[in-house]
């Protein structure tokens, strides 16, 4: 680029431009000293946990002494309380991650194996419900760049939000399709439905319905990390449904991969 000569004023094109670049740096330095106060934060507070848990399991095993019924029972509520917290944590570092837009990209992703394969990871918790899963795909469907452990926890997130609110019986319904430039994914239930101020909230984080809360709980974060992933990849997701009539959650991808995230890979 040529050097203003003497005298010659910086056109204002160019100071907004460079000012433009000086902020991005910036925002993305404090987004990078976020998630590593987060990350620091977290290996603290898992270290502690962890540390609680280990003396739990001494207890329950009985290495410290005999327990009468109460005092297992009362330690069997920490054990379960502490997992959940090592869970939230996790989810939480994901979350900031994936918002980030911190990704790690492969070539000429097939998404039909990432789906059968997430589908198989789920069949169990599925089996144990009495729900069946069902899968349409076409035998292949490549997306040119993609992080697939992140693509595949947002999809496992939305099946098993999919599994938690339906019941003995029902089908959750798995469909990948393709035009030549996006990728269509949804995951449709049976389930107890939403109505339309739950649509509203559904991807808001920590958000459950005042019927969710009432048949099962969870953290809150499932579907708000998927959102974040989806939308690092390029992509979008939403969610259709009628109370009563399950909910279909839609996601749609480009297959020529993610646009310039800033630190893809990092």
């Amino acid at each position: 680029m040529r050097s203003n000569a003497p005298g010659e004023r910086e056109s204002p094109v160019s100071r907004s431009s460079a000012s433009g670049t000086s902020e991005l740096r910036r925002l993305r330095e404090a987004l990078d000293e976020r998630i590593e106060f987060i990350e620091d934060m977290s290996h603290e507070l898992r270290g502690g946990l962890t540390f609680v848990r280990g003396y739990v399991d001494l207890f329950l095993a009985g290495t410290l002494g005999p327990l009468d019924e109460r005092q297992e029972h009362a330690l069997r509520v920490i054990e379960r309380r502490t997992a959940a917290i090592i869970r939230l944590l996790d989810q939480m570092l994901s979350l900031e991650r994936a918002r980030a837009g911190h990704l790690e990209l492969c070539a000429d992703v097939d998404l039909s194996e990432l789906v059968h394969h997430t589908v198989q990871a789920a069949s169990v918790v599925a089996a144990q419900s009495g729900v069946s899963l069902k899968v349409d795909a076409p035998t292949t469907c490549f997306m040119r760049e993609a992080d697939c452990r992140r693509l595949q926890q947002a999809l496992d997130n939305v099946i098993g939000n999919a599994i938690k609110f339906s019941e003995t019986g029902d089908e959750v319904l798995v469909k990948l399709m393709e035009t030549p430039d996006r990728a269509l994914l949804s995951v449709q239930d049976q389930g107890i439905g939403m109505t339309a101020d739950e649509l509203e909230h559904v991807f808001e984080r920590f958000y459950r319905g005042s019927r969710a809360s009432q048949k099962i709980g969870g953290s809150g974060l499932g579907l708000v990390i998927s959102r974040a992933i989806v939308e690092a990849h390029g992509g979008r997701i939403w969610a259709e449904s009628v109370p009563g009539d399950g909910a279909t959650f839609h996601i749609d991808l480009p297959k020529a991969g993610p646009a310039d995230n800033g630190r893809a890979g990092d």
